[in-house]
């Protein structure tokens, strides 16, 4: 997620730890933060590892594999189910 949603959402990034990442157009330092609870739709989880990136992107916050990983997938053409 970007700074911007970290603040909005009251998590104290800046005094996380500080990773490493690679985006799309580059390398760049971020924060590591824990979040208490995620809900997507009906599916809930708890204590997941986040990523907030200081700046304005991206625009639009990823779902990562801390989530994605618990999650069993089942494909059926173009659509993907998260069950």
């Amino acid at each position: 997620m970007n700074a911007d949603l970290a603040r909005r959402l009251a998590l104290d990034y800046l005094s996380a730890p500080i990773v490493s990442v690679r985006t799309a157009s580059n390398e760049q330092l971020a924060y590591e933060v824990r979040l208490d609870r995620v809900e997507l739709g009906e599916i809930c989880r708890f204590d997941l590892r986040t990523i907030v990136i200081d700046g304005p992107h991206p625009k639009q916050s990823l779902m990562g594999m801390s989530f994605l990983d618990s999650l069993e997938i089942r494909r059926e053409g173009d659509r993907l189910d998260l069950l």
